[in-house]
């Protein structure tokens, strides 16, 4: 069974409950508390757990990684735009938010499954070029044909507008995140009304 399969579900009687336990926390507990904070948390933390398992069970049936998906959608995009600095290494890392010693793994496994391949930089020698192959461009047309449906169906119940608004509060959450990375004890500072 997968995690997912055994996913909370936030109905009202689980609701419920929720708040009364932590309502009692907040009568005892030195610190205010704030009940939407907790519920926004929990919410997103559970959806995040749901679609990460999807997601990987997808992927897993190509013998890729959401990982290795957006590199090789990048790589082809990248080609068809002769966009070819978007295709070093450095770049790869800068544009995925990622170490350079994770791209260069999930490069490793490309090239290793035959997905892509490294050629020198023409003007710099020192430089590698990523390239994806003709086996990687067949690959990525055949999940995205896939992709497109299984995103429609995780995501279907909201509406047009209502992802245009999770689209733009999670990039504002995730804007909120980074700036308190620093000292995850201290509170960001927000100017949020209560």
């Amino acid at each position: 069974m997968k995690w997912h399969d055994r996913a909370p579900i936030l109905d009202k009687e689980r609701e419920a409950m929720v708040r009364r336990v932590y309502g009692a926390l907040r009568d005892s507990d030195k610190h205010d508390f704030d009940e939407t904070l907790f519920r926004a948390q929990r919410g997103l933390t559970i959806a995040s757990h749901v679609i990460t398992s999807i997601y990987d069970d997808f992927f897993r049936a190509y013998d890729l990684t959401p990982a290795k998906f957006w590199l090789l959608s990048w790589l082809a995009a990248c080609e068809k735009s002769g966009y070819s600095d978007g295709s070093l290494p450095s770049e790869l890392s800068k544009l995925q938010g990622t170490s350079p010693n994770t791209i260069s793994t999930v490069l490793k496994g490309l090239r290793k499954q035959g997905l892509v391949t490294f050629t020198r930089h023409p003007n710099d020698h020192r430089k590698r070029i990523v390239a994806i192959t003709e086996e990687g461009r067949a690959l990525i047309t055949r999940v995205r044909s896939a992709y497109a449906p299984l995103i429609s169906k995780t995501l279907g119940g909201l509406s047009r507008e209502e992802r245009e608004t999770l689209a733009g509060l999670l990039e504002k959450l995730t804007a909120s995140i980074v700036a308190a990375r620093g000292d995850p004890h201290k509170p960001a500072e927000t100017d949020a009304q209560p």
